[in-house]
């Protein structure tokens, strides 16, 4: 029966992914486990990938299929990790800096409990309408570089937005981003701090100033890096 809901259920997949005007991404092997369905399509800059995976709770009865979107996005891969990734044959010795859908909100994950063949026509209804108004307008909008900002801003990534900034040759911007990080007051920052001040935006002194700032009581942090700021 499982091998049975398994077939139904990919197949829904497959005819929902076509009716909601995804025609770039192609099929391509789950690699086994949990997963049912993964979906790849490059795009100009964009690696994407739409996964669907089944609950480790998933029997001959069926389960919970859950699905979710991740983009590597070509230039923000370089400007942090200084390497290019293939996302189908990623390099697990480099770092690999990708944006995934959960991150922005746990909620925009698809989830649907299943238990019969008769659920198809349901899953693909509800898995349509997640790809038009989640996964597809969510890749889309990082395919751009202002729309991968506009993500870092939201998640409050000023650090990483920094780097990617100074990588897109926008110096000004790169060191408002660097001000921005550290006005939320970062604990544990030593390998941020190096990396900015590796990517130029930060000599050693500040590095070494900010660093020990980082350490004190919120208030004395908080008045260290107000005078930095009113300095720089």
């Amino acid at each position: 029966m499982s091998s049975s809901l398994n077939k139904v259920f990919g197949q829904a997949l497959d005819g929902a992914l076509a009716a909601a005007g995804a025609s770039a991404f192609a099929r391509v092997a789950p690699g086994g486990g949990p997963m049912l369905r993964r979906y790849f399509a490059r795009d100009g800059q964009r690696q994407m990938e739409i996964a669907v995976y089944r609950d480790k709770w998933w029997s001959a009865e069926g389960g919970t299929l859950h699905a979710d979107a991740y983009c590597l996005v070509d230039d923000y891969q370089q400007a942090l990790g200084g390497v290019a990734q293939d996302w189908l044959k990623p390099d697990y010795a480099q770092p690999l800096h990708h944006f995934q859908l959960v991150f922005d909100d746990q909620a925009r994950r698809f989830s649907m409990a299943l238990g019969s063949p008769a659920d198809a026509a349901a899953l693909a209804d509800a898995w349509q309408a997640w790809l038009k108004q989640e996964a597809l307008p969510w890749l889309e909008r990082l395919g751009t570089a202002d729309g991968v900002l506009d993500w870092l801003t939201r998640r409050g990534l000023h650090a990483q937005r920094a780097r990617y900034l100074l990588h897109l040759g926008r110096p000004e911007q790169a060191v408002g981003a660097v001000r921005d990080y550290l006005r939320t007051l970062p604990r544990n920052i030593e390998q941020p701090l190096r990396q900015l001040r590796e990517a130029g935006l930060l000599s050693e002194q500040n590095e070494a100033l900010l660093l020990r700032a980082s350490l004190q009581h919120e208030d004395r942090y908080r008045e260290a890096v107000e005078r930095w700021l009113s300095e720089g």
